[in-house]
């Protein structure tokens, strides 16, 4: 599932195009062209993706009722009734019972979303990004920040909140996947695909909090765009320095320190058992991790296209050094993996299209609230009124601090509809 290089290719030229015209993201019109062409881009690429995964499943013999059969959860319980169409005795669960415990299901995992959330909302604090007016100001972590403060820009402990932030996020976390995997038990699906999906869901929507608050706080809350930027840069570095570090080279090193213990008998077939031994003790794979940081990737991409578009180009490029650092993993760290049938990616293709659809209005914010591009697009909406003593002679772009574009008298509703053509 990585991103294409098409992709990549016309977000260097937007990039390039910056460059060549002395332009930023703030004034470039290439930013909202390739944001819109991100959007077409992403619907043809998941209709596609949909139409390719039901041709191989169908070929594999993994659509239908087979794959239900095959994939029944032992633990399914129910009540005993006849199947008015097949006339066989099947085992029953009443949907509105399991709504029931997915509600139960919610309200377990509600604490963990709001703890993370205060979390963020702390962090962003002592990085000095929320303002006095905001309605998540909190005047004590704030004031960490102030200059002379000790998470101030120029203090040498100014990455401490950052690092702990990340601890207490990835221990939330682990606290939460044990409570999805329970609560997901408890909603007595009748397959174990059902089931899995669920855990995915929750784990998701805990997982993208943590990955998108601060992004969509400084883009879409603040307007900050050039901050929103240079925070995926460092986002993209640390990330992929994080991935290789965390899932190859300490899980190597660790490898490699086993190996060193010399075995006991070097006979072949001693050698041959040792093998087999050492590869059941390895950990078992978990696809969750891969599927989340690709998922996570797409995201990136497209909710922020507007104001990252080399964002595509980075992905493909950390995926062909990821793409080797799984191949290690899965042939030298872990235990190999048991084949099963499969009809698909399952609740990951909900989650893209979920992203995909959020980020039609994440980067309309971006285009109308943020930047000056609404105003070059349609300059006939807007009047400029001058805050400064120079004359003006024409548009001026507002980080010169000159000029204040609003909607023009009796254009309001105009503006208001064009937005709204736009989103939809």
């Amino acid at each position: 599932m990585c991103i294409r290089d098409r992709a990549g290719v016309v977000g260097a030229l937007a990039a390039f195009w910056d460059y060549m015209s002395e332009q930023d993201v703030l004034t470039s019109p290439a930013e909202s062209l390739y944001s819109f062409f991100m959007i077409i881009w992403a619907t043809l690429m998941l209709r596609f993706w949909k139409r390719k995964q039901a041709a191989i499943a169908g070929e594999w013999d993994a659509l239908g009722s087979q794959m239900v059969i095959a994939d029944k959860n032992p633990d399914f319980r129910g009540a005993e009734k006849v199947n008015v169409v097949t006339e066989l005795v099947e085992t029953y669960f009443p949907p509105s019972q399991r709504l029931i415990l997915y509600i139960i299901a919610a309200a377990a995992s509600l604490p963990f979303i709001i703890a993370e959330l205060w979390i963020m909302v702390a962090y962003l604090n002592c990085r000095g990004l929320v303002g006095h007016k905001s309605f998540i100001y909190l005047d004590y972590f704030a004031k960490l920040s102030e200059p002379g403060e000790i998470f101030s820009s120029e203090s040498p402990l100014r990455l401490i909140p950052s690092i702990i932030q990340a601890v207490a996020l990835v221990l939330l976390s682990n606290f939460h996947k044990q409570v999805a995997v329970a609560t997901s038990r408890m909603e007595n699906h009748v397959t174990l695909a059902h089931q899995n999906n669920s855990v995915i869901i929750k784990r998701v929507i805990f997982d993208l909090l943590t990955v998108y608050v601060g992004l969509c706080y400084i883009g879409l809350v603040r307007h900050d765009i050039s901050s929103l930027r240079e925070y995926l840069w460092t986002l993209y570095l640390i990330d992929e320095v994080r991935r290789v570090g965390t899932e190859t080279v300490l899980p190597y090193i660790t490898f490699r320190i086993k190996s060193i213990r010399p075995p006991k008998d070097s006979s072949a077939e001693k050698k041959t058992v040792s093998a087999i031994q050492a590869e059941m003790e390895a950990p078992e794979y978990d696809p969750f991790d891969d599927y989340f940081e690709m998922v996570t990737q797409f995201g990136y991409v497209m909710l922020f296209a507007a104001a990252f578009p080399l964002a595509a180009l980075l992905s493909f490029g950390l995926n062909v050094i990821e793409l080797r650092s799984d191949w290690f993993k899965l042939t030298r760290l872990y235990r190999r993996p048991v084949p099963a049938k499969c009809g698909g990616i399952g609740s990951w293709y909900y989650v893209l299209v979920f992203l995909l659809v959020v980020s039609i209005y994440t980067n309309i914010v971006l285009f109308a609230f943020t930047t000056d591009q609404i105003t070059r697009f349609l300059p006939s909406l807007f009047i400029a009124k001058q805050l400064g003593p120079e004359p003006v002679s024409e548009f001026i772009p507002r980080r010169h601090k000159l000029v204040m574009a609003t909607p023009a008298k009796g254009k309001e509703e105009a503006f208001i509809t064009s937005i709204f053509i736009i989103e939809h």
